[in-house]
């Protein structure tokens, strides 16, 4: 998800093309003015950097919140392709039937 500058991922993946994706436990943050090229996750120092600026989770959540909302007015027409999407498939599943 991209905010402003900054860009989450909750999903990890080694490879471009059929690599195998890693649901994470909590997202890599990212300034991408500071690291436009991402590869600040792998420094010594990342982790609590990244948990200094975990306050953006709950500014990006209220995006991801009005995302999910739109599937009332224009639900799902078939079930997502991606195998390891859990928990968000489910919340985005359950809102756009209603329940």
């Amino acid at each position: 998800m991209r905010y402003g500058d900054w860009k989450l991922l909750f999903i990890d993946q080694e490879e471009w093309f059929r690599g195998e994706q890693t649901a994470l436990s909590t997202p890599y943050i990212i300034n991408l003015k500071l690291d436009p090229f991402e590869r600040f996750i792998e420094a010594r120092g990342y982790d609590e950097w990244a948990e200094n600026r975990s306050w953006i989770l709950g500014q990006a959540g209220k995006g991801i919140a009005k995302f999910v909302e739109t599937f009332k007015e224009h639900p799902l027409s078939q079930e997502s392709m991606s195998v390891q999407v859990g928990s968000v498939s489910d919340m985005i599943n359950s809102k756009a039937i209603g329940r």
